[in-house]
């Protein structure tokens, strides 16, 4: 299809769909542009947001990341006070945390 067989369907002039085609490349176009180019080439316009892994594994990497945090603040004082742990003993600590963290915390995706 050319560029004046689009602007033809779409509505608009061949320099429309050309600045349409740019804004497209130059990543700026908006989804209602888009929207009117699936319409006027009988299409559905679908636009998703596709986690790259499963949306639990997200959440868990989340928990142990922020439990990791908290408990790193903790260990650390600890250390000052020669009252460290094993790594076994902070990795089971962690593993702990992220599953309380997992069941009732709301600070799971706050800024830290």
């Amino acid at each position: 299809m050319t560029t004046g067989q689009f602007a033809s369907r779409l509505g608009v002039s061949q320099p429309r769909v050309a600045a349409l085609e740019r804004a497209e490349a130059n990543e700026v176009v908006t989804l209602k542009s888009l929207r009117q180019a699936a319409e006027a080439l009988d299409c559905d316009f679908v636009y998703a947001i596709v986690p790259r892994k499963p949306l639990e594994d997200v959440v868990k990497d989340r928990a142990r990341y922020v439990a990791q945090l908290q408990l790193e603040r903790t260990s650390h004082t600890m250390h000052l006070e020669n009252q460290g742990v094993s790594k076994q003993r902070m990795e089971r600590a962690r593993e702990a945390l992220a599953g309380e963290l997992l069941r009732s915390d709301r600070r799971l995706w706050a800024d830290l």
